[in-house]
């Protein structure tokens, strides 16, 4: 029979060991962390995986773990990290919204009874995120975008899009503005959708992070064939994101429709120049040297 002592000891040197094994694990965390932030997945990755082979319980190792792998494109592997952080923590609103997405990359890849269960599960997913919290942005932002977007056998309801664009407004104007405006351009209330491309433009209009809403205006009013309004708004867009090819190739659109041969070549072409790799882009211009 073991002693008093040597039980007492047995219990200090095992204590010491998970003290040790508890260190260890959180400055694994951390360093993982750092990486995630510094776009280092790679790294993030490896450290997240030992963070979890030694405690099977933690839910946030498993959600970066997750969102990791939406960035690396492993959807499967996407799936099961963030089922695992739904499941131990069941009313975190961020996993279940993270869940949702990463169901939402494997849709993209998948088709026939597969893909549309796996919209419904999408779905799913970012309903529950909402419920958990209904003030949670990008949640309410990827279910009025599924409702508006995916056809009803997916889940897709653009009525029920409407009514949560709207209910986003008193959380985030500037969101639930930017989405009614596109269910309604979907509903072809087209006078309803410009009046909220107003509204966003007159009080978000010159925010550097918030300048593709000036795409779907310019689009809108192209479809009018109002042609100097829709390229003052791309002219606009351009303004505040002189990187982005797709901003140019939208400048050139709206110079195209309004027969401005070349301003529109030169728009293409600068698209182009931002990104060589656009078969769209490149068509454009293609076309125009055949006139």
């Amino acid at each position: 029979m073991l002693s008093i002592l040597t039980i007492l000891a047995i219990g200090l040197i095992l204590g010491s060991v998970l003290a040790s094994s508890t260190g260890n694990n959180s400055l694994t965390f951390e360093k993982a962390k750092e990486a995630f932030e510094n776009k280092d997945f790679q790294k993030a990755k490896e450290l997240f995986e030992s963070v979890v082979k030694t405690d099977s319980t933690s839910a946030v190792a498993f959600y970066f773990l997750g969102k990791i792998n939406i960035f690396l494109g492993d959807s499967d592997a996407a799936i099961k990290f963030l089922e695992k952080a739904a499941t131990l923590e069941n009313e975190n609103a961020d996993y279940f919204y993270w869940f949702g997405n990463a169901i939402g990359s494997k849709v993209m890849k998948s088709s026939g009874s597969l893909q549309e269960s796996l919209a419904l599960k999408a779905k799913e997913n970012f309903s529950k995120a909402v419920k958990l919290d209904s003030k949670h942005v990008p949640a309410n932002s990827a279910l009025i975008n599924h409702l508006m977007q995916a056809p009803p056998s997916f889940g897709g309801n653009i009525d029920e899009a409407l009514k949560k664009a709207k209910s986003l407004i008193p959380i985030e104007e500037k969101m639930g503005r930017y989405f009614l405006a596109q269910v309604y351009e979907r509903k072809d209330e087209v006078e309803n959708a410009e009046s909220e491309y107003k509204i966003l433009e007159s009080k978000f209009g010159n925010l550097k992070d918030f300048y593709d809403f000036y795409n779907f205006y310019g689009y809108l009013l192209l479809a009018q064939k109002r042609f100097g309004e829709a390229i003052e708004k791309f002219q606009k867009q351009v303004k505040l994101a002189p990187n982005k090819d797709y901003a140019f190739d939208s400048l050139g659109d709206g110079f195209l429709a309004a027969g401005k041969i070349e301003d529109a070549k030169v728009a293409f072409e600068r698209a182009l120049e931002l990104n060589p790799n656009s078969e769209v882009t490149k068509n454009k211009l293609k076309d125009l040297d055949k006139k």
